[in-house]
């Protein structure tokens, strides 16, 4: 009710000083303390906007600010991403030998596993850390000329 009241008096006296629109409102009732609030959260009401705002002037159809501002709540290009990572991924390792293959999978962990060292891998295969190390370096070239191609 008093910020009504706030709005017709800025509405009439619209040339008023800051001293004389306290005057004014101190005739309606209206202490310092309530008219600094008022102005305070008149101000706040003119610099907001509503999201329903039609941002075509010429009909009603137009989009509306609303439509314009982004959704964090789904993360949809997150998930995409993903999946065609994914994708190119299994395609990748497709290039691979078996053997490559796995080695890889163990090594950086792409079973969902926490990564394995050489020496654990090495221990699979019952082959040396370092034969290990030249099998992954050597299926890494293999996935790099395949991701080259793409």
């Amino acid at each position: 009710m008093k910020l009504n009241k706030l709005k017709q008096i800025l509405k009439a006296n619209p040339e008023a000083s800051e001293e004389e629109l306290y005057k004014i409102l101190k005739q309606e009732g209206i202490d310092k303390k309530q008219a600094d609030d008022l102005f305070l959260i008149n101000r706040n009401q003119v610099n907001s906007t509503s999201l329903n705002i039609n941002l075509d002037s010429e009909d009603s159809t137009g989009d509306e600010l609303m439509d314009m501002v982004g959704d964090d709540s789904i993360p949809v290009d997150d998930q995409i991403l993903k999946k065609d990572m994914e994708d190119f991924l299994m395609k990748a390792l497709d290039q691979l030998s078996d053997r490559e293959k796995q080695i890889i999978i163990y090594r950086y962990g792409l079973d969902n596993e926490k990564p394995k060292t050489l020496e654990e891998i090495g221990t699979i295969y019952s082959l040396s850390r370092e034969r290990i190390r030249q099998i992954e370096n050597q299926a890494l070239g293999k996935l790099k000329q395949y991701s080259d191609q793409d």
